[in-house]
């Protein structure tokens, strides 16, 4: 009777079983109402269709898509950052702002901490918790200086446009990020959640952004990724139709734990993103990569900006008009 909205009327209102169903029902409601600007996901839920190897096509169906997208052009002077994100999946640029922008950048970052949201983690047994602070929402094209620093960059925006061969017609959120862990409970492992152990996001072309915001080592929680893990192989292919079977059954935030052997078996071999601040890193998603664990208790902060949307019906259908 709890699950039966037409029922609710008659509920006890603060019966915490019937607000836990009524907010189930909220969220799904509001995840169809706003489909148009969700990307696809990494594996569908039908568990007979990925029994029956849907997988497959699906990867098929996104690769040939990308390729048939062939006119998107290379911009003059870009060729380098291109052809290294086309080869390894990564490309790294230092001194990516001017000393100037960096240095207001940076003076916004320490305004914006006490504004900062802190999250706990749910699955790790440290329960540490990590910081985040929006500085524009996903689709905002208020103008905001710091990031629009990112959003119209001469070399990030056109990059990003013809790498993912999609226009940017939805703008890509702006974060601030701050990851740090107590003495204590340096070096040790799931220090936060499970972005510590490798994994790839999908299997289109996708990509993130991350700007360093201080000096970033193997220390204090690197980025780390494995150049070149981006491209579609047969023993990919085949790790990506089995882990769809079991994706949805793993506890702990759907996270499958590859082994040295799988891992081996792709030529999968991980590497920390050490840079200095002012450094920003964009790669692609389709590639294995993992946060590195933190020896130290040195934060590590960033700028995060997430293309993923590119991908959307939304942007797609503002990117043609």
């Amino acid at each position: 009777l709890k699950r039966t909205p037409i029922l609710w009327a008659f509920q006890d209102r603060d019966d915490q079983e019937f607000i836990l169903e009524k907010e189930k029902l909220f969220y799904k409601i509001s995840g169809y109402l706003s489909i148009h600007k969700r990307a696809p996901s990494k594996f569908v839920t039908y568990k007979l269709l990925n029994l029956f190897g849907f997988q497959f096509l699906r990867i098929a169906v996104q690769a040939l898509k990308y390729k048939m997208r062939f006119w998107y052009k290379i911009p003059s002077g870009l060729e380098k950052y291109y052809e290294e994100l086309d080869r390894d999946g990564i490309t790294v640029i230092p001194n990516f702002l001017s000393d100037s922008d960096f240095k207001k950048l940076k003076d916004e970052y320490e305004n914006q901490k006490e504004n900062m949201v802190e999250f706990s983690n749910h699955y790790s047994d440290l329960k540490l918790p990590w910081f985040k602070h929006v500085i524009k929402n996903q689709g905002d094209n208020s103008n905001n200086d710091f990031s629009n620093m990112f959003r119209n960059h001469s070399i990030l925006r056109p990059l990003v446009e013809s790498v993912a061969r999609r226009k940017i017609a939805v703008e890509p959120e702006v974060a601030f990020f701050e990851w740090k862990v107590s003495d204590k409970n340096a070096a040790k492992d799931h220090q936060f959640d499970f972005e510590d152990m490798a994994h790839y996001d999908v299997s289109f072309p996708s990509f993130k952004v991350f700007f360093y915001l201080n000096d970033v080592d193997k220390n204090n929680g690197a980025f780390c990724f494995a150049r070149g893990s981006h491209r579609l192989s047969s023993k990919r292919m085949l790790y990506d139709q089995r882990l769809s079977n079991i994706y949805y059954k793993v506890p702990g935030g759907k996270h499958h734990v590859p082994s040295d052997k799988e891992l081996s078996d792709m030529n999968v071999s991980l590497e920390a993103i050490e840079g200095k601040e002012n450094t920003l890193v964009l790669f692609n998603v389709m590639g294995f990569h993992k946060r590195n664990r933190f020896e130290t208790s040195k934060p590590r902060q960033a700028l995060f900006m997430n293309f993923r949307h590119l991908e959307s019906l939304q942007n797609k259908i503002r990117g043609v008009f």
